[in-house]
């Protein structure tokens, strides 16, 4: 049930929400009511077809249990109906597609904004792999909706992250009718092209691009000005951030952040200015007052580190090898030990990802939290080379950031290409490097990172000698994440089969930890599965469980976690003995 207050009172606006066919307001990026708040953007959700899940709860007395519904590849998705709601009490209007434009099953919805005279509501529907995207522009008069573009891949529109959690989708919408900004990479690059009202291609709006610019971010227009505010990357750095600002008209971008690193700029309401906080690897926070056209006004913070390097602190190590295709270059970040001495050789640990939604490459000063940990994992990474180890950060192919191509290597094929990168990366950077112990290598990483630190250890004894996988989504047919880049299990099973990995477990060598967390009901039974494989063939591993922790394990837990991973890499790795 959507509930609003009128005169202090509470007021329903429906009444037919049930746990299984219920209404969600979409709030986390865009703002759900129209400008004159007498409307809200709602879905209602028909969860009736998907299929439960178990949850267990063993830590009360009397073990309780309890069930989601959770979608799997292949199976029943979620079906979102859209509704524009009143706000006043009249009825909810479903949204109605234009003749031939289909429905919502099989289908994801996200909310893109309303119109300035709140008349129309846009939101944008893809369809379950992502390789289509529908933008619509829906009246909130009777609820016909119009339909504005509509996009296509090969493989993927949208990354899924950004679809299923909050992402902003690539979208802007114009003030006062003019049209609308959408991030394609048609040409090969994620850049901002324009589009009239009504649907009509004005272009590309970036004449001319840098080498590799990729647009992560659409930040704001300056109507009045004719200028359109992004973040972005671009060779030869291509994770630093800046941000840049191209003529609305379409023209040369023009980059109007300095210095190396990760750029986080926030336009002032008037457009006349912003201020740029950034820091690097090497360079602390940094906060500068700047003009509209970049020009230097002031600067308004420098972070201290002067007790930092009285300790002799080591600014991590930039490194680029090349990929297994023998072209594509990758870029990689190793951290050194306390009191590093080329002459000494340490035991190498790496942290992995490695699926297609994020690279975990890092770029602030002291961490950043490119996973979603909130910048724990990469603090850890640090630590962990405080110990005594060399640790690694790769971003291989199939990984966001770098173009279609680039990342396009994840299509069809989940990890023949991650394996490959990551492994002869190592072989590589020790060419160079004498001080990396290739005889002493570990791997671990959590999510997809803990299926790929699994598949390392599986497929390249020769590299990885220990392993800890933590929370590892391993059966591809037990969620609806692999479907963008596998395709449908009942179109076609072959990259499902080549995806699973628990047909390795017989030929494991070398040390392996298994982490699960009793409450991350996505990723438990994959644990499970996989210790019960490695029991069948008598191999052994050590399996780690974390009561009642989800897929991001918090407090005491976590810290307890951090503890056991290190305690398994001394012991297996012995850091500190050349």
């Amino acid at each position: 049930m959507l509930r609003g207050r009128i005169d202090g009172l509470s007021n329903p606006l429906t009444q037919d929400g049930t746990p299984e066919h219920g209404w969600d307001i979409e709030a986390g990026v865009r703002n759900p009511f129209s400008p004159d708040g007498q409307h809200l953007f709602a879905l209602r959700v028909d969860r009736r077809a998907v299929r439960l899940h178990l949850c267990w709860h063993p830590l009360q007395r009397d073990e309780q249990v309890s069930w989601v519904r959770f979608q799997r590849a292949g199976a029943a998705l979620d079906v979102p109906e859209p509704h524009v709601v009143p706000v006043l009490g009249r009825a909810p209007l479903p949204v109605r597609l234009p003749d031939g434009m289909g429905g919502f099953a099989d289908s994801y919805v996200r909310l893109l904004g309303w119109s300035d005279n709140g008349r129309e509501v846009w939101f944008v529907r893809f369809d379950r792999l992502l390789s289509r995207a529908d933008v619509f522009a829906a009246s909130s008069r009777d609820g016909a909706a119009r339909c504005v573009l509509s996009e296509t891949s090969s493989t993927w529109v949208r990354l899924q992250h950004d679809v299923l959690w909050d992402g902003d989708c690539g979208f802007m919408l114009l003030p006062g009718g003019q049209g609308f900004i959408w991030l394609s990479d048609r040409d090969g690059f994620q850049r901002p092209h324009a589009f009239a009202a009504d649907g009509t291609p004005r272009g590309a709006l970036v004449q001319q691009p840098p080498p590799g610019l990729v647009v992560h971010h659409i930040d704001g227009v300056d109507t009045a000005g004719g200028w359109l505010y992004f973040h972005a990357g671009a060779e030869p750095r291509p994770y630093d951030r800046h941000f840049w600002r191209v003529p609305l008209p379409g023209g040369p971008a023009q980059r109007l952040s300095e210095g190396e690193g990760i750029h986080d700029a926030r336009l002032a309401p008037d457009r006349q200015s912003f201020v740029d906080r950034f820091s690097s690897l090497r360079e602390p926070l940094r906060a500068e007052l700047r003009s509209a056209d970049g020009r230097l006004i002031a600067p308004l913070h420098t972070a201290g580190i002067g007790r930092l390097l009285a300790q002799g602190w080591l600014p991590p190590q930039e490194c680029t090898v090349t990929a297994a295709d023998g072209a594509t270059p990758l870029h990689g970040v190793l951290y050194l030990p306390h009191g590093f001495d080329s002459a000494q050789r340490y035991p190498v640990i790496e942290y992995v990802y490695g699926g297609p939604q994020i690279h975990n490459l890092p770029g602030h000063f002291g961490g950043g939290g490119t996973d979603g940990s909130g910048g724990r994992v990469e603090r850890f990474v640090q630590a962990l080379a405080q110990c005594g180890f060399v640790t690694l950060v790769l971003a291989a192919r199939g990984t966001p950031g770098r173009g279609k191509v680039f990342q396009d290597a994840a299509y069809r094929s989940w990890s023949d290409h991650v394996v490959a990168d990551h492994a002869g990366a190592l072989a590589q950077l020790a060419q160079t490097r004498p001080w990396l112990d290739t005889t002493r290598v570990g791997v671990f990483g959590r999510s997809w990172g803990g299926y790929f630190s699994f598949r390392f250890l599986a497929e390249r004894p020769d590299t990885y000698h220990a392993a800890v996988s933590i929370v590892p989504g391993f059966d591809p047919y037990a969620g609806i994440l692999y479907e963008p880049y596998l395709g449908m299990p009942g179109d076609d099973a072959a990259p499902y089969e080549a995806a699973s990995p628990f047909h390795l477990a017989a030929g494991l060598r070398g040390a392996l930890m298994l982490v699960g967390g009793t409450r991350d009901f996505a990723t438990i039974g994959d644990v499970m599965k996989m210790a019960d494989a490695l029991v069948q063939a008598q191999v052994h591993h050590e399996l780690l469980l974390l009561p009642n922790q989800g897929h991001y394990a918090t407090g005491v837990a976590a810290d307890f976690a951090d503890r056991e991973v290190l305690r398994f890499f001394r012991a297996q790795l012995s850091p500190g003995k050349a």
